[in-house]
């Protein structure tokens, strides 16, 4: 019985999640655009080995359904990704005004800081969840934070509990000083996103038509080679998780260029639109970005694809080494992915976007001040001085991995492996 009673909870847990999730995801498609406060949403479950071990070490109780639903308030969580540190108020706002969300507590770390410099804002809040004809209030956890921190709370939960190594003080001492450096940037950016909104105007610019020019069936083969590329960076993916080794890869995002910014591209460079010139003239037409860890997990996922024999690698550009002028870091391939569609063996070309938490952070914010927008000098060159920022960051996260990785079981484990291999 007391099986069932678990099982139950977690389906409520569950349904919680999914409600919030709608509501923040509306609330996010309702405000797109240039101040849309949501960079992106996560959502998770606790393990049932998370719940037991906080159970019997902080309140010394038994894994009863009656314990976590008295006890735990974070079992269902939902993490919201803001760009920037004034959004943060706009998502408090909205909570506090659903008339279906209850705000039963909240912990705030803006103004007061943790020890190691963490700023965020929590809340403990109820939603109705309706379970066999019964409507039942259900508690779940929001944290709200920047883009910034969440990059570098990232990595420091990948390095201080999946490398199973114990952090020194010294360790701890490094990643208190790196967030407290993303507190500045937050605060700088902050300051200077408000001053640009009063000012920013994004041209409407009407979309593309072309009566003679249907793209759907064209764009077929890059939507079948984009989700083979996919399968192959999750095949990746899995075969770290299954070996039980540090999987490098954060994330992946894939995109088939929407059929105005292909037309656009070719008018841009007084190319005629034609399917021939698409294909000849445009490589990014399907593209996929991997997100890492850390600088050696890019140079570990570089290794791995130029040896892959499935795709055939064309064009490579290295802007980690070489940035760009603006201050995009980043790896790129272009790939040829063989494929059949209707019977006939043909291939597709793929970029492929390889960088880390840290250069997708920069990526976004430049992508929220810049794309599509007459961009003024100044916010130019305030971005370079943050990508500059972000690179001593990168280095010096990318130098406390190394250290704290070469002792974990799980990276010796790797070295016999490759050792075998």
């Amino acid at each position: 019985m007391q099986n069932n009673d678990i099982d139950t909870l977690f389906i409520k847990y569950n349904e919680a999640l999914k409600i919030l999730k709608e509501k923040f995801n509306k609330f996010s498609t309702d405000n797109l655009g240039d101040e849309n406060p949501i960079s992106h949403i996560k959502t998770r479950i606790k393990t049932k080995k998370s719940i037991k071990n906080k159970l019997k070490d902080k309140f010394n109780l038994d894994y009863t359904a009656t314990n976590i639903e008295n006890s735990l308030n974070d079992i269902a969580g939902v993490r919201i990704v803001c760009p920037f540190l004034s959004d943060i108020n706009k998502i408090i706002d909205f909570v506090n005004n659903d008339p279906d969300i209850t705000v039963i507590g909240f912990k705030n770390y803006i103004d007061n800081p943790k020890s190691n410099g963490y700023t965020g804002y929590h809340l403990i809040v109820s939603v109705p969840v309706l379970i066999d004809g019964k409507t039942e209030q259900v508690k779940a956890e929001i944290q709200i934070r920047t883009m910034a921190i969440d990059a570098i709370l990232s990595l420091e939960h990948k390095l201080r509990y999946k490398s199973n190594v114990e952090f020194t003080e010294e360790n701890n001492e490094k990643i208190t000083s790196i967030i407290n450096f993303c507190n500045l940037i937050d605060a700088y950016m902050d300051n200077f996103i408000q001053e640009k909104r009063l000012n920013m105007i994004t041209p409407q610019t009407p979309t593309e038509k072309n009566k003679t020019l249907n793209l759907n069936n064209f764009l077929k083969k890059y939507r079948i080679a984009l989700k083979k590329v996919e399968s192959i960076i999750n095949n990746i993916k899995n075969n770290y998780i299954d070996n039980d080794l540090i999987n490098p890869i954060e994330h992946i995002k894939g995109r088939i260029k929407p059929t105005n910014s292909i037309i656009s591209k070719l008018k841009s460079k007084n190319i005629d639109i034609t399917i021939e010139n698409i294909e000849k003239n445009i490589t990014d037409i399907g593209a996929i970005k991997i997100v890492c860890s850390f600088l050696s997990d890019v140079e570990e996922l570089i290794s791995i694809l130029n040896n892959r024999t499935d795709i055939l690698v064309l064009e490579r550009q290295d802007y980690i080494t070489n940035p760009k002028d603006c201050g995009y870091s980043s790896y790129h391939f272009v790939v040829a992915v063989p494929l059949e569609v209707d019977g006939v063996v043909t291939f597709a070309k793929i970029e492929i976007q390889v960088r880390t938490i840290i250069m997708d952070f920069w990526a976004n914010l430049e992508h929220i001040l810049c794309y599509k927008k007459d961009t003024d000098y100044e916010t130019k060159e305030q971005l370079k001085r943050i990508a500059n920022a972000l690179k001593l960051i990168e280095l010096e996260i990318d130098e406390l991995a190394k250290t704290i990785l070469t002792n974990s079981p799980t990276n010796t484990k790797r070295k016999i492996k490759e050792k075998s291999n």
